[in-house]
């Protein structure tokens, strides 16, 4: 007996050693995108480079990271962040959330320099996604306006795409 509760002591000491709390590892079901912007008018929003790099964390803290690069776009101008659902979004009890074509506003925008480069980093923590907590995915475009909504202009759009929500912390 003795040496059955010596080998569960030293088995819980590796294991707490090996296994750090708090840490967030790569999401298991979305991995990092690159996805591209392009121009929805290139006389009045020229575009050499721009990109969106999606980045799931899937961590307590830090749940999702995006960074938008804008080079040779319009300069000295704002963008504001929005997201366009392609799709409607519904709860796991079949509630919809969301509706088919609706944008939501990130809260953020790109400030673009006299050359017409901008960054802009956006952080999600989990409390930010609690309206489409246990949602599977998000079928979805980002939209940069310059202006905001509902008078913007919608200057550069990503392609749709799917971002896989993994909720495992």
């Amino acid at each position: 007996m003795k040496r059955i509760l010596a080998l569960i002591s030293v088995l819980a000491a590796i294991a707490v050693l090996i296994i750090p709390s708090g840490v967030a590892v790569a999401d298991q079901a979305y991995h990092t995108d690159r996805l591209p912007f392009h121009s929805l008018n290139l006389s009045d929003y020229p575009l050499k480079q721009g990109f969106m790099i999606n980045i799931h964390m899937n961590g307590p803290n830090n749940f999702e990271k995006k960074e938008f690069q804008l080079n040779g776009a319009k300069p000295n101008t704002e963008f504001f962040i929005y997201r366009r659902f392609e799709e409607a979004v519904y709860n796991p009890q079949g509630v919809l959330l969301i509706p088919k074509g609706a944008q939501a506003y990130s809260g953020y925008s790109i400030l673009t320099d006299e050359h017409g480069n901008g960054h802009c980093e956006l952080k999600l923590a989990p409390d930010d996604l609690v309206v489409v907590r246990g949602v599977p995915s998000l079928y979805m475009t980002v939209v940069l306006y310059e202006g905001m909504r509902p008078g913007g202009i919608p200057a550069y759009e990503t392609e749709a795409f799917r971002t896989f929500l993994d909720w495992k912390w």
